[in-house]
């Protein structure tokens, strides 16, 4: 087998898996509730963190990966069935704004 057709084989492959382990709207929501209530231990234990999300975050599925946004900034990147915030984020600031 030529080699460019093995790699068109592991792209199409990758794009498979990509889009059947997307992450879901609830699981970008459970990861920034999650890292509210890192950064605010009294408001995240009231469940303040949660209320926030379900209210304002904004989910966009790209079929293989899916972006979690406040206001249009991008606060989560979901991929591979995994969603990630970057650590640098400070999830109060992406709130107020």
């Amino acid at each position: 087998m030529k080699k460019g057709l093995k790699i068109l084989i592991f792209i199409g492959v990758l794009l498979v898996v990509a889009y059947f382990t997307n992450p879901k709207s609830q699981t970008h929501k459970n990861k920034v509730t999650e890292r509210f209530q890192e950064q605010n231990p009294i408001t995240g234990a009231l469940g303040l963190g949660s209320f926030v999300t379900n209210i304002a975050l904004e989910y966009n599925d790209y079929q293989i990966f899916s972006l979690g946004k406040f206001d249009n900034k991008i606060i989560s990147i979901g991929l591979f069935g995994m969603v990630f915030i970057p650590a640098s984020l400070d999830i109060n600031q992406a709130i107020e704004k």
